[in-house]
């Protein structure tokens, strides 16, 4: 005779219980599931992937991998085995009723037949072996009393059930009256689960007459807060059914949980295989990046698609796996590390140079046919400004020299924001060396840090070809100054991370006051199309009489007009009006007329 009061303790019922609820939610898988997928289906808050692992690592004769999903080893059950008995250990391992749909779909992976011809032959075998409940779900008929003998004792004894236990029982708890509630109450009182064909003869001798088996099964398997699980009694070859509480789960839960996590590691390694993605892997990862609006990371398709997390022994080779196999497909963007997206979601402008940053073709000419936009040979160019042009501040997007090397790459470089870029968020590469941010891809998405306030910019896209970094909008917005700020840009341990940090101080050989900045605006509107740089830096000199470094000028000059720095210097060099006195520029409102000085001529570039 079975013990109708389980006595296991609660790492047994835990168990018995997530071992049961794990199965019961493979069954409506008809292929191999995602230890996500299988998390969710199982509908349990308590069900972390510590536990859920443990609980598949250590059923092996109940559970299968294969290629990271994961499935009932029954589905591998050996095709000569009888149907009744396949179903049977299903229904042993669930505890509880199946749907015959499921079982219809799983074994007709087993028999190699098709899922409506197998569920005939269970509709068939229920007859014989299981019942069926009015949803067609499948269940063992031991788990229903049974009631045809001549005397209370023949039905205790045929169901292997202690009659003198059950006597018992109802002396100690004789408000039980075989309703829901009163099993409900039953259990709350004995504090542990109850066998439920002991359940079901107490309902049986409490009410002979309107008894009956499956509805009084029925009747305690839809009951709220009562679960079914199977255990081991003593003296059993198979997992019985038992009714508990919903209530205890979350206790029984917590029981494992420590064990399970400290056996996490070891069955994350055991359980462990490398990755190999199927055509049907990639193209699924690279419709979720095509159909995201914004950046999709490998690590959360490693998540998704295949449950891996870092905790896994062969996560780092996984995610290159990953990331590889979305880099070598040309319909979605790389946009460094392990950050891709789809490029309709980006904006155009990321790919060309802005229009205010573009430098326009513009000649004037003197009354006497000379050309007034004139370029020089270094040979021709006075004083210092042979490497006044070559200084990285005075360089520009589309207007720079071959990039820079430094060996080592610093870890730091300070960077000086000019007019136009502060307006639109813009920053070029020439004031940083080659190799600061990573050579591939050409076009990245970096995250800036400032230091101060911990903000994190996202939106940074720094383009190679354009020779551009983008997104600078919001942390420009942070200062006052319109010319000349200072920042300094730090690299980190993630090579698409930095911080950046606002210095006190201004460069003020580019500073440009807002008051001035609104003149140089006024003038923009008014001479930029119809003077020559000749002209314009007359201008600017006119008001500065006390002369101005090279870099100050080139500065106000594109405010008004985007001009490269070789055509400012050629101007300065070659024409009369302008002399070089304590390394300022100043203007000869005399020799305005003057014209280019003969000797530069031969410097002109043809």
């Amino acid at each position: 005779m079975s013990n109708p009061v389980a006595t296991q303790g609660a790492e047994a019922f835990a168990q018995a219980y997530l071992r049961a609820t794990v199965a019961h939610a493979l069954l409506h898988f008809r292929e191999p599931a995602k230890m996500s997928e299988l998390q969710d289906a199982c509908n349990l808050p308590a069900l972390d992937m510590d536990i859920l692992r443990y609980v598949l690592g250590s059923n092996s004769d109940l559970f299968t991998s294969t290629e990271r999903r994961w499935t009932v080893s029954t589905r591998f059950e050996d095709p000569t085995r009888p149907v009744h008995a396949v179903v049977e250990r299903i229904l042993r391992d669930t505890g509880q009723p199946v749907s015959l749909e499921s079982l219809a779909y799983l074994l007709a992976e087993i028999y190699h037949r098709t899922p409506q011809a197998m569920a005939v032959v269970v509709y068939r075998l229920s007859d014989e072996h299981f019942f069926r409940l009015p949803d067609n779900r499948i269940g063992l008929r031991e788990w229903l009393l049974h009631t045809g003998y001549d005397s209370a004792e023949h039905v205790a004894f045929y169901n292997y059930v202690h009659f003198a236990e059950a006597q018992q029982m109802l002396q100690k708890h004789p408000q039980f009256d075989g309703s829901p509630a009163s099993v409900v109450a039953l259990l709350r009182e004995v504090r542990a689960p109850l066998s439920a064909r002991f359940i079901a003869f107490l309902q049986w001798y409490t009410s002979p007459e309107s008894f009956h088996a499956l509805q009084a099964y029925q009747s305690v398997l839809h009951a709220e807060g009562i679960i079914a699980l199977p255990l081991q009694e003593a003296g059993t070859l198979n997992p019985t059914a038992h009714w508990a509480l919903a209530e205890w789960v979350p206790q029984w839960v917590d029981s494992v949980r420590p064990q399970a996590k400290q056996m996490s590691g070891l069955l994350a390694q055991l359980m462990a295989e490398p990755l190999v993605l199927s055509v049907e892997d990639v193209e699924g990862m690279v419709q979720r990046v095509l159909q995201s609006t914004s950046i999709v990371n490998a690590e959360d398709l490693a998540r998704t698609f295949f449950d891996l997390t870092p905790s896994d022994p062969t996560y780092a080779n996984d995610l290159e796996t990953i990331t590889l196999s979305l880099r070598h497909d040309e319909r979605v963007m790389w946009l460094g590390g392990t950050r891709f997206i789809n490029k309709e979601n980006l904006p155009a402008y990321l790919f060309e140079i802005p229009e205010s940053l573009r430098f326009p073709e513009v000649q004037f000419y003197t009354e006497q046919g000379e050309p007034l936009e004139i370029d020089l040979e270094d040979e021709g160019l006075s004083g210092t400004l042979r490497s006044d042009i070559l200084d990285p501040v005075a360089q520009d997007v589309d207007d720079e020299e071959d990039r820079m090397t430094i060996f080592p790459i610093p870890e730091s470089v300070q960077c000086v924001v000019k007019a136009r870029h502060k307006e639109i968020g813009t920053f070029p590469l020439c004031q940083i060396p080659a190799g600061f941010f990573q050579e591939q891809p050409k076009f990245q998405q970096v995250t800036f840090v400032d230091e101060s306030t911990g903000e994190r910019f996202t939106e940074v896209y720094v383009n190679q070809d354009q020779r551009l970094i983008f997104g600078l909008l919001d942390w420009y917005s942070t200062r006052e100054a319109v010319s000349g700020l200072v920042f300094t840009l730090t690299r980190t341990e993630d090579p698409f991370v930095f911080t950046v940090r606002w210095e006190d101080t201004l460069d003020q050989r580019v500073h440009i006051s807002r008051a001035r900045h609104e003149e140089l605006l006024d003038m923009s509107t008014r001479i930029a199309q119809i003077y020559s740089t000749f002209d314009i830096i007359c201008e600017i000199l006119s008001t500065h009489r006390g002369g101005m470094e090279f870099l100050s000028i080139l500065s106000e000059v594109n405010v008004i007009r985007r001009t490269r720095r070789r055509r400012v210097a050629s101007v300065l060099s070659a024409f009369q009006a302008f002399y070089l006195r304590g390394g300022l520029w100043h203007l000869d409102e005399k020799k305005r007329d003057a014209g280019i000085d003969r000797a530069k001529r031969k410097h002109i570039r043809k």
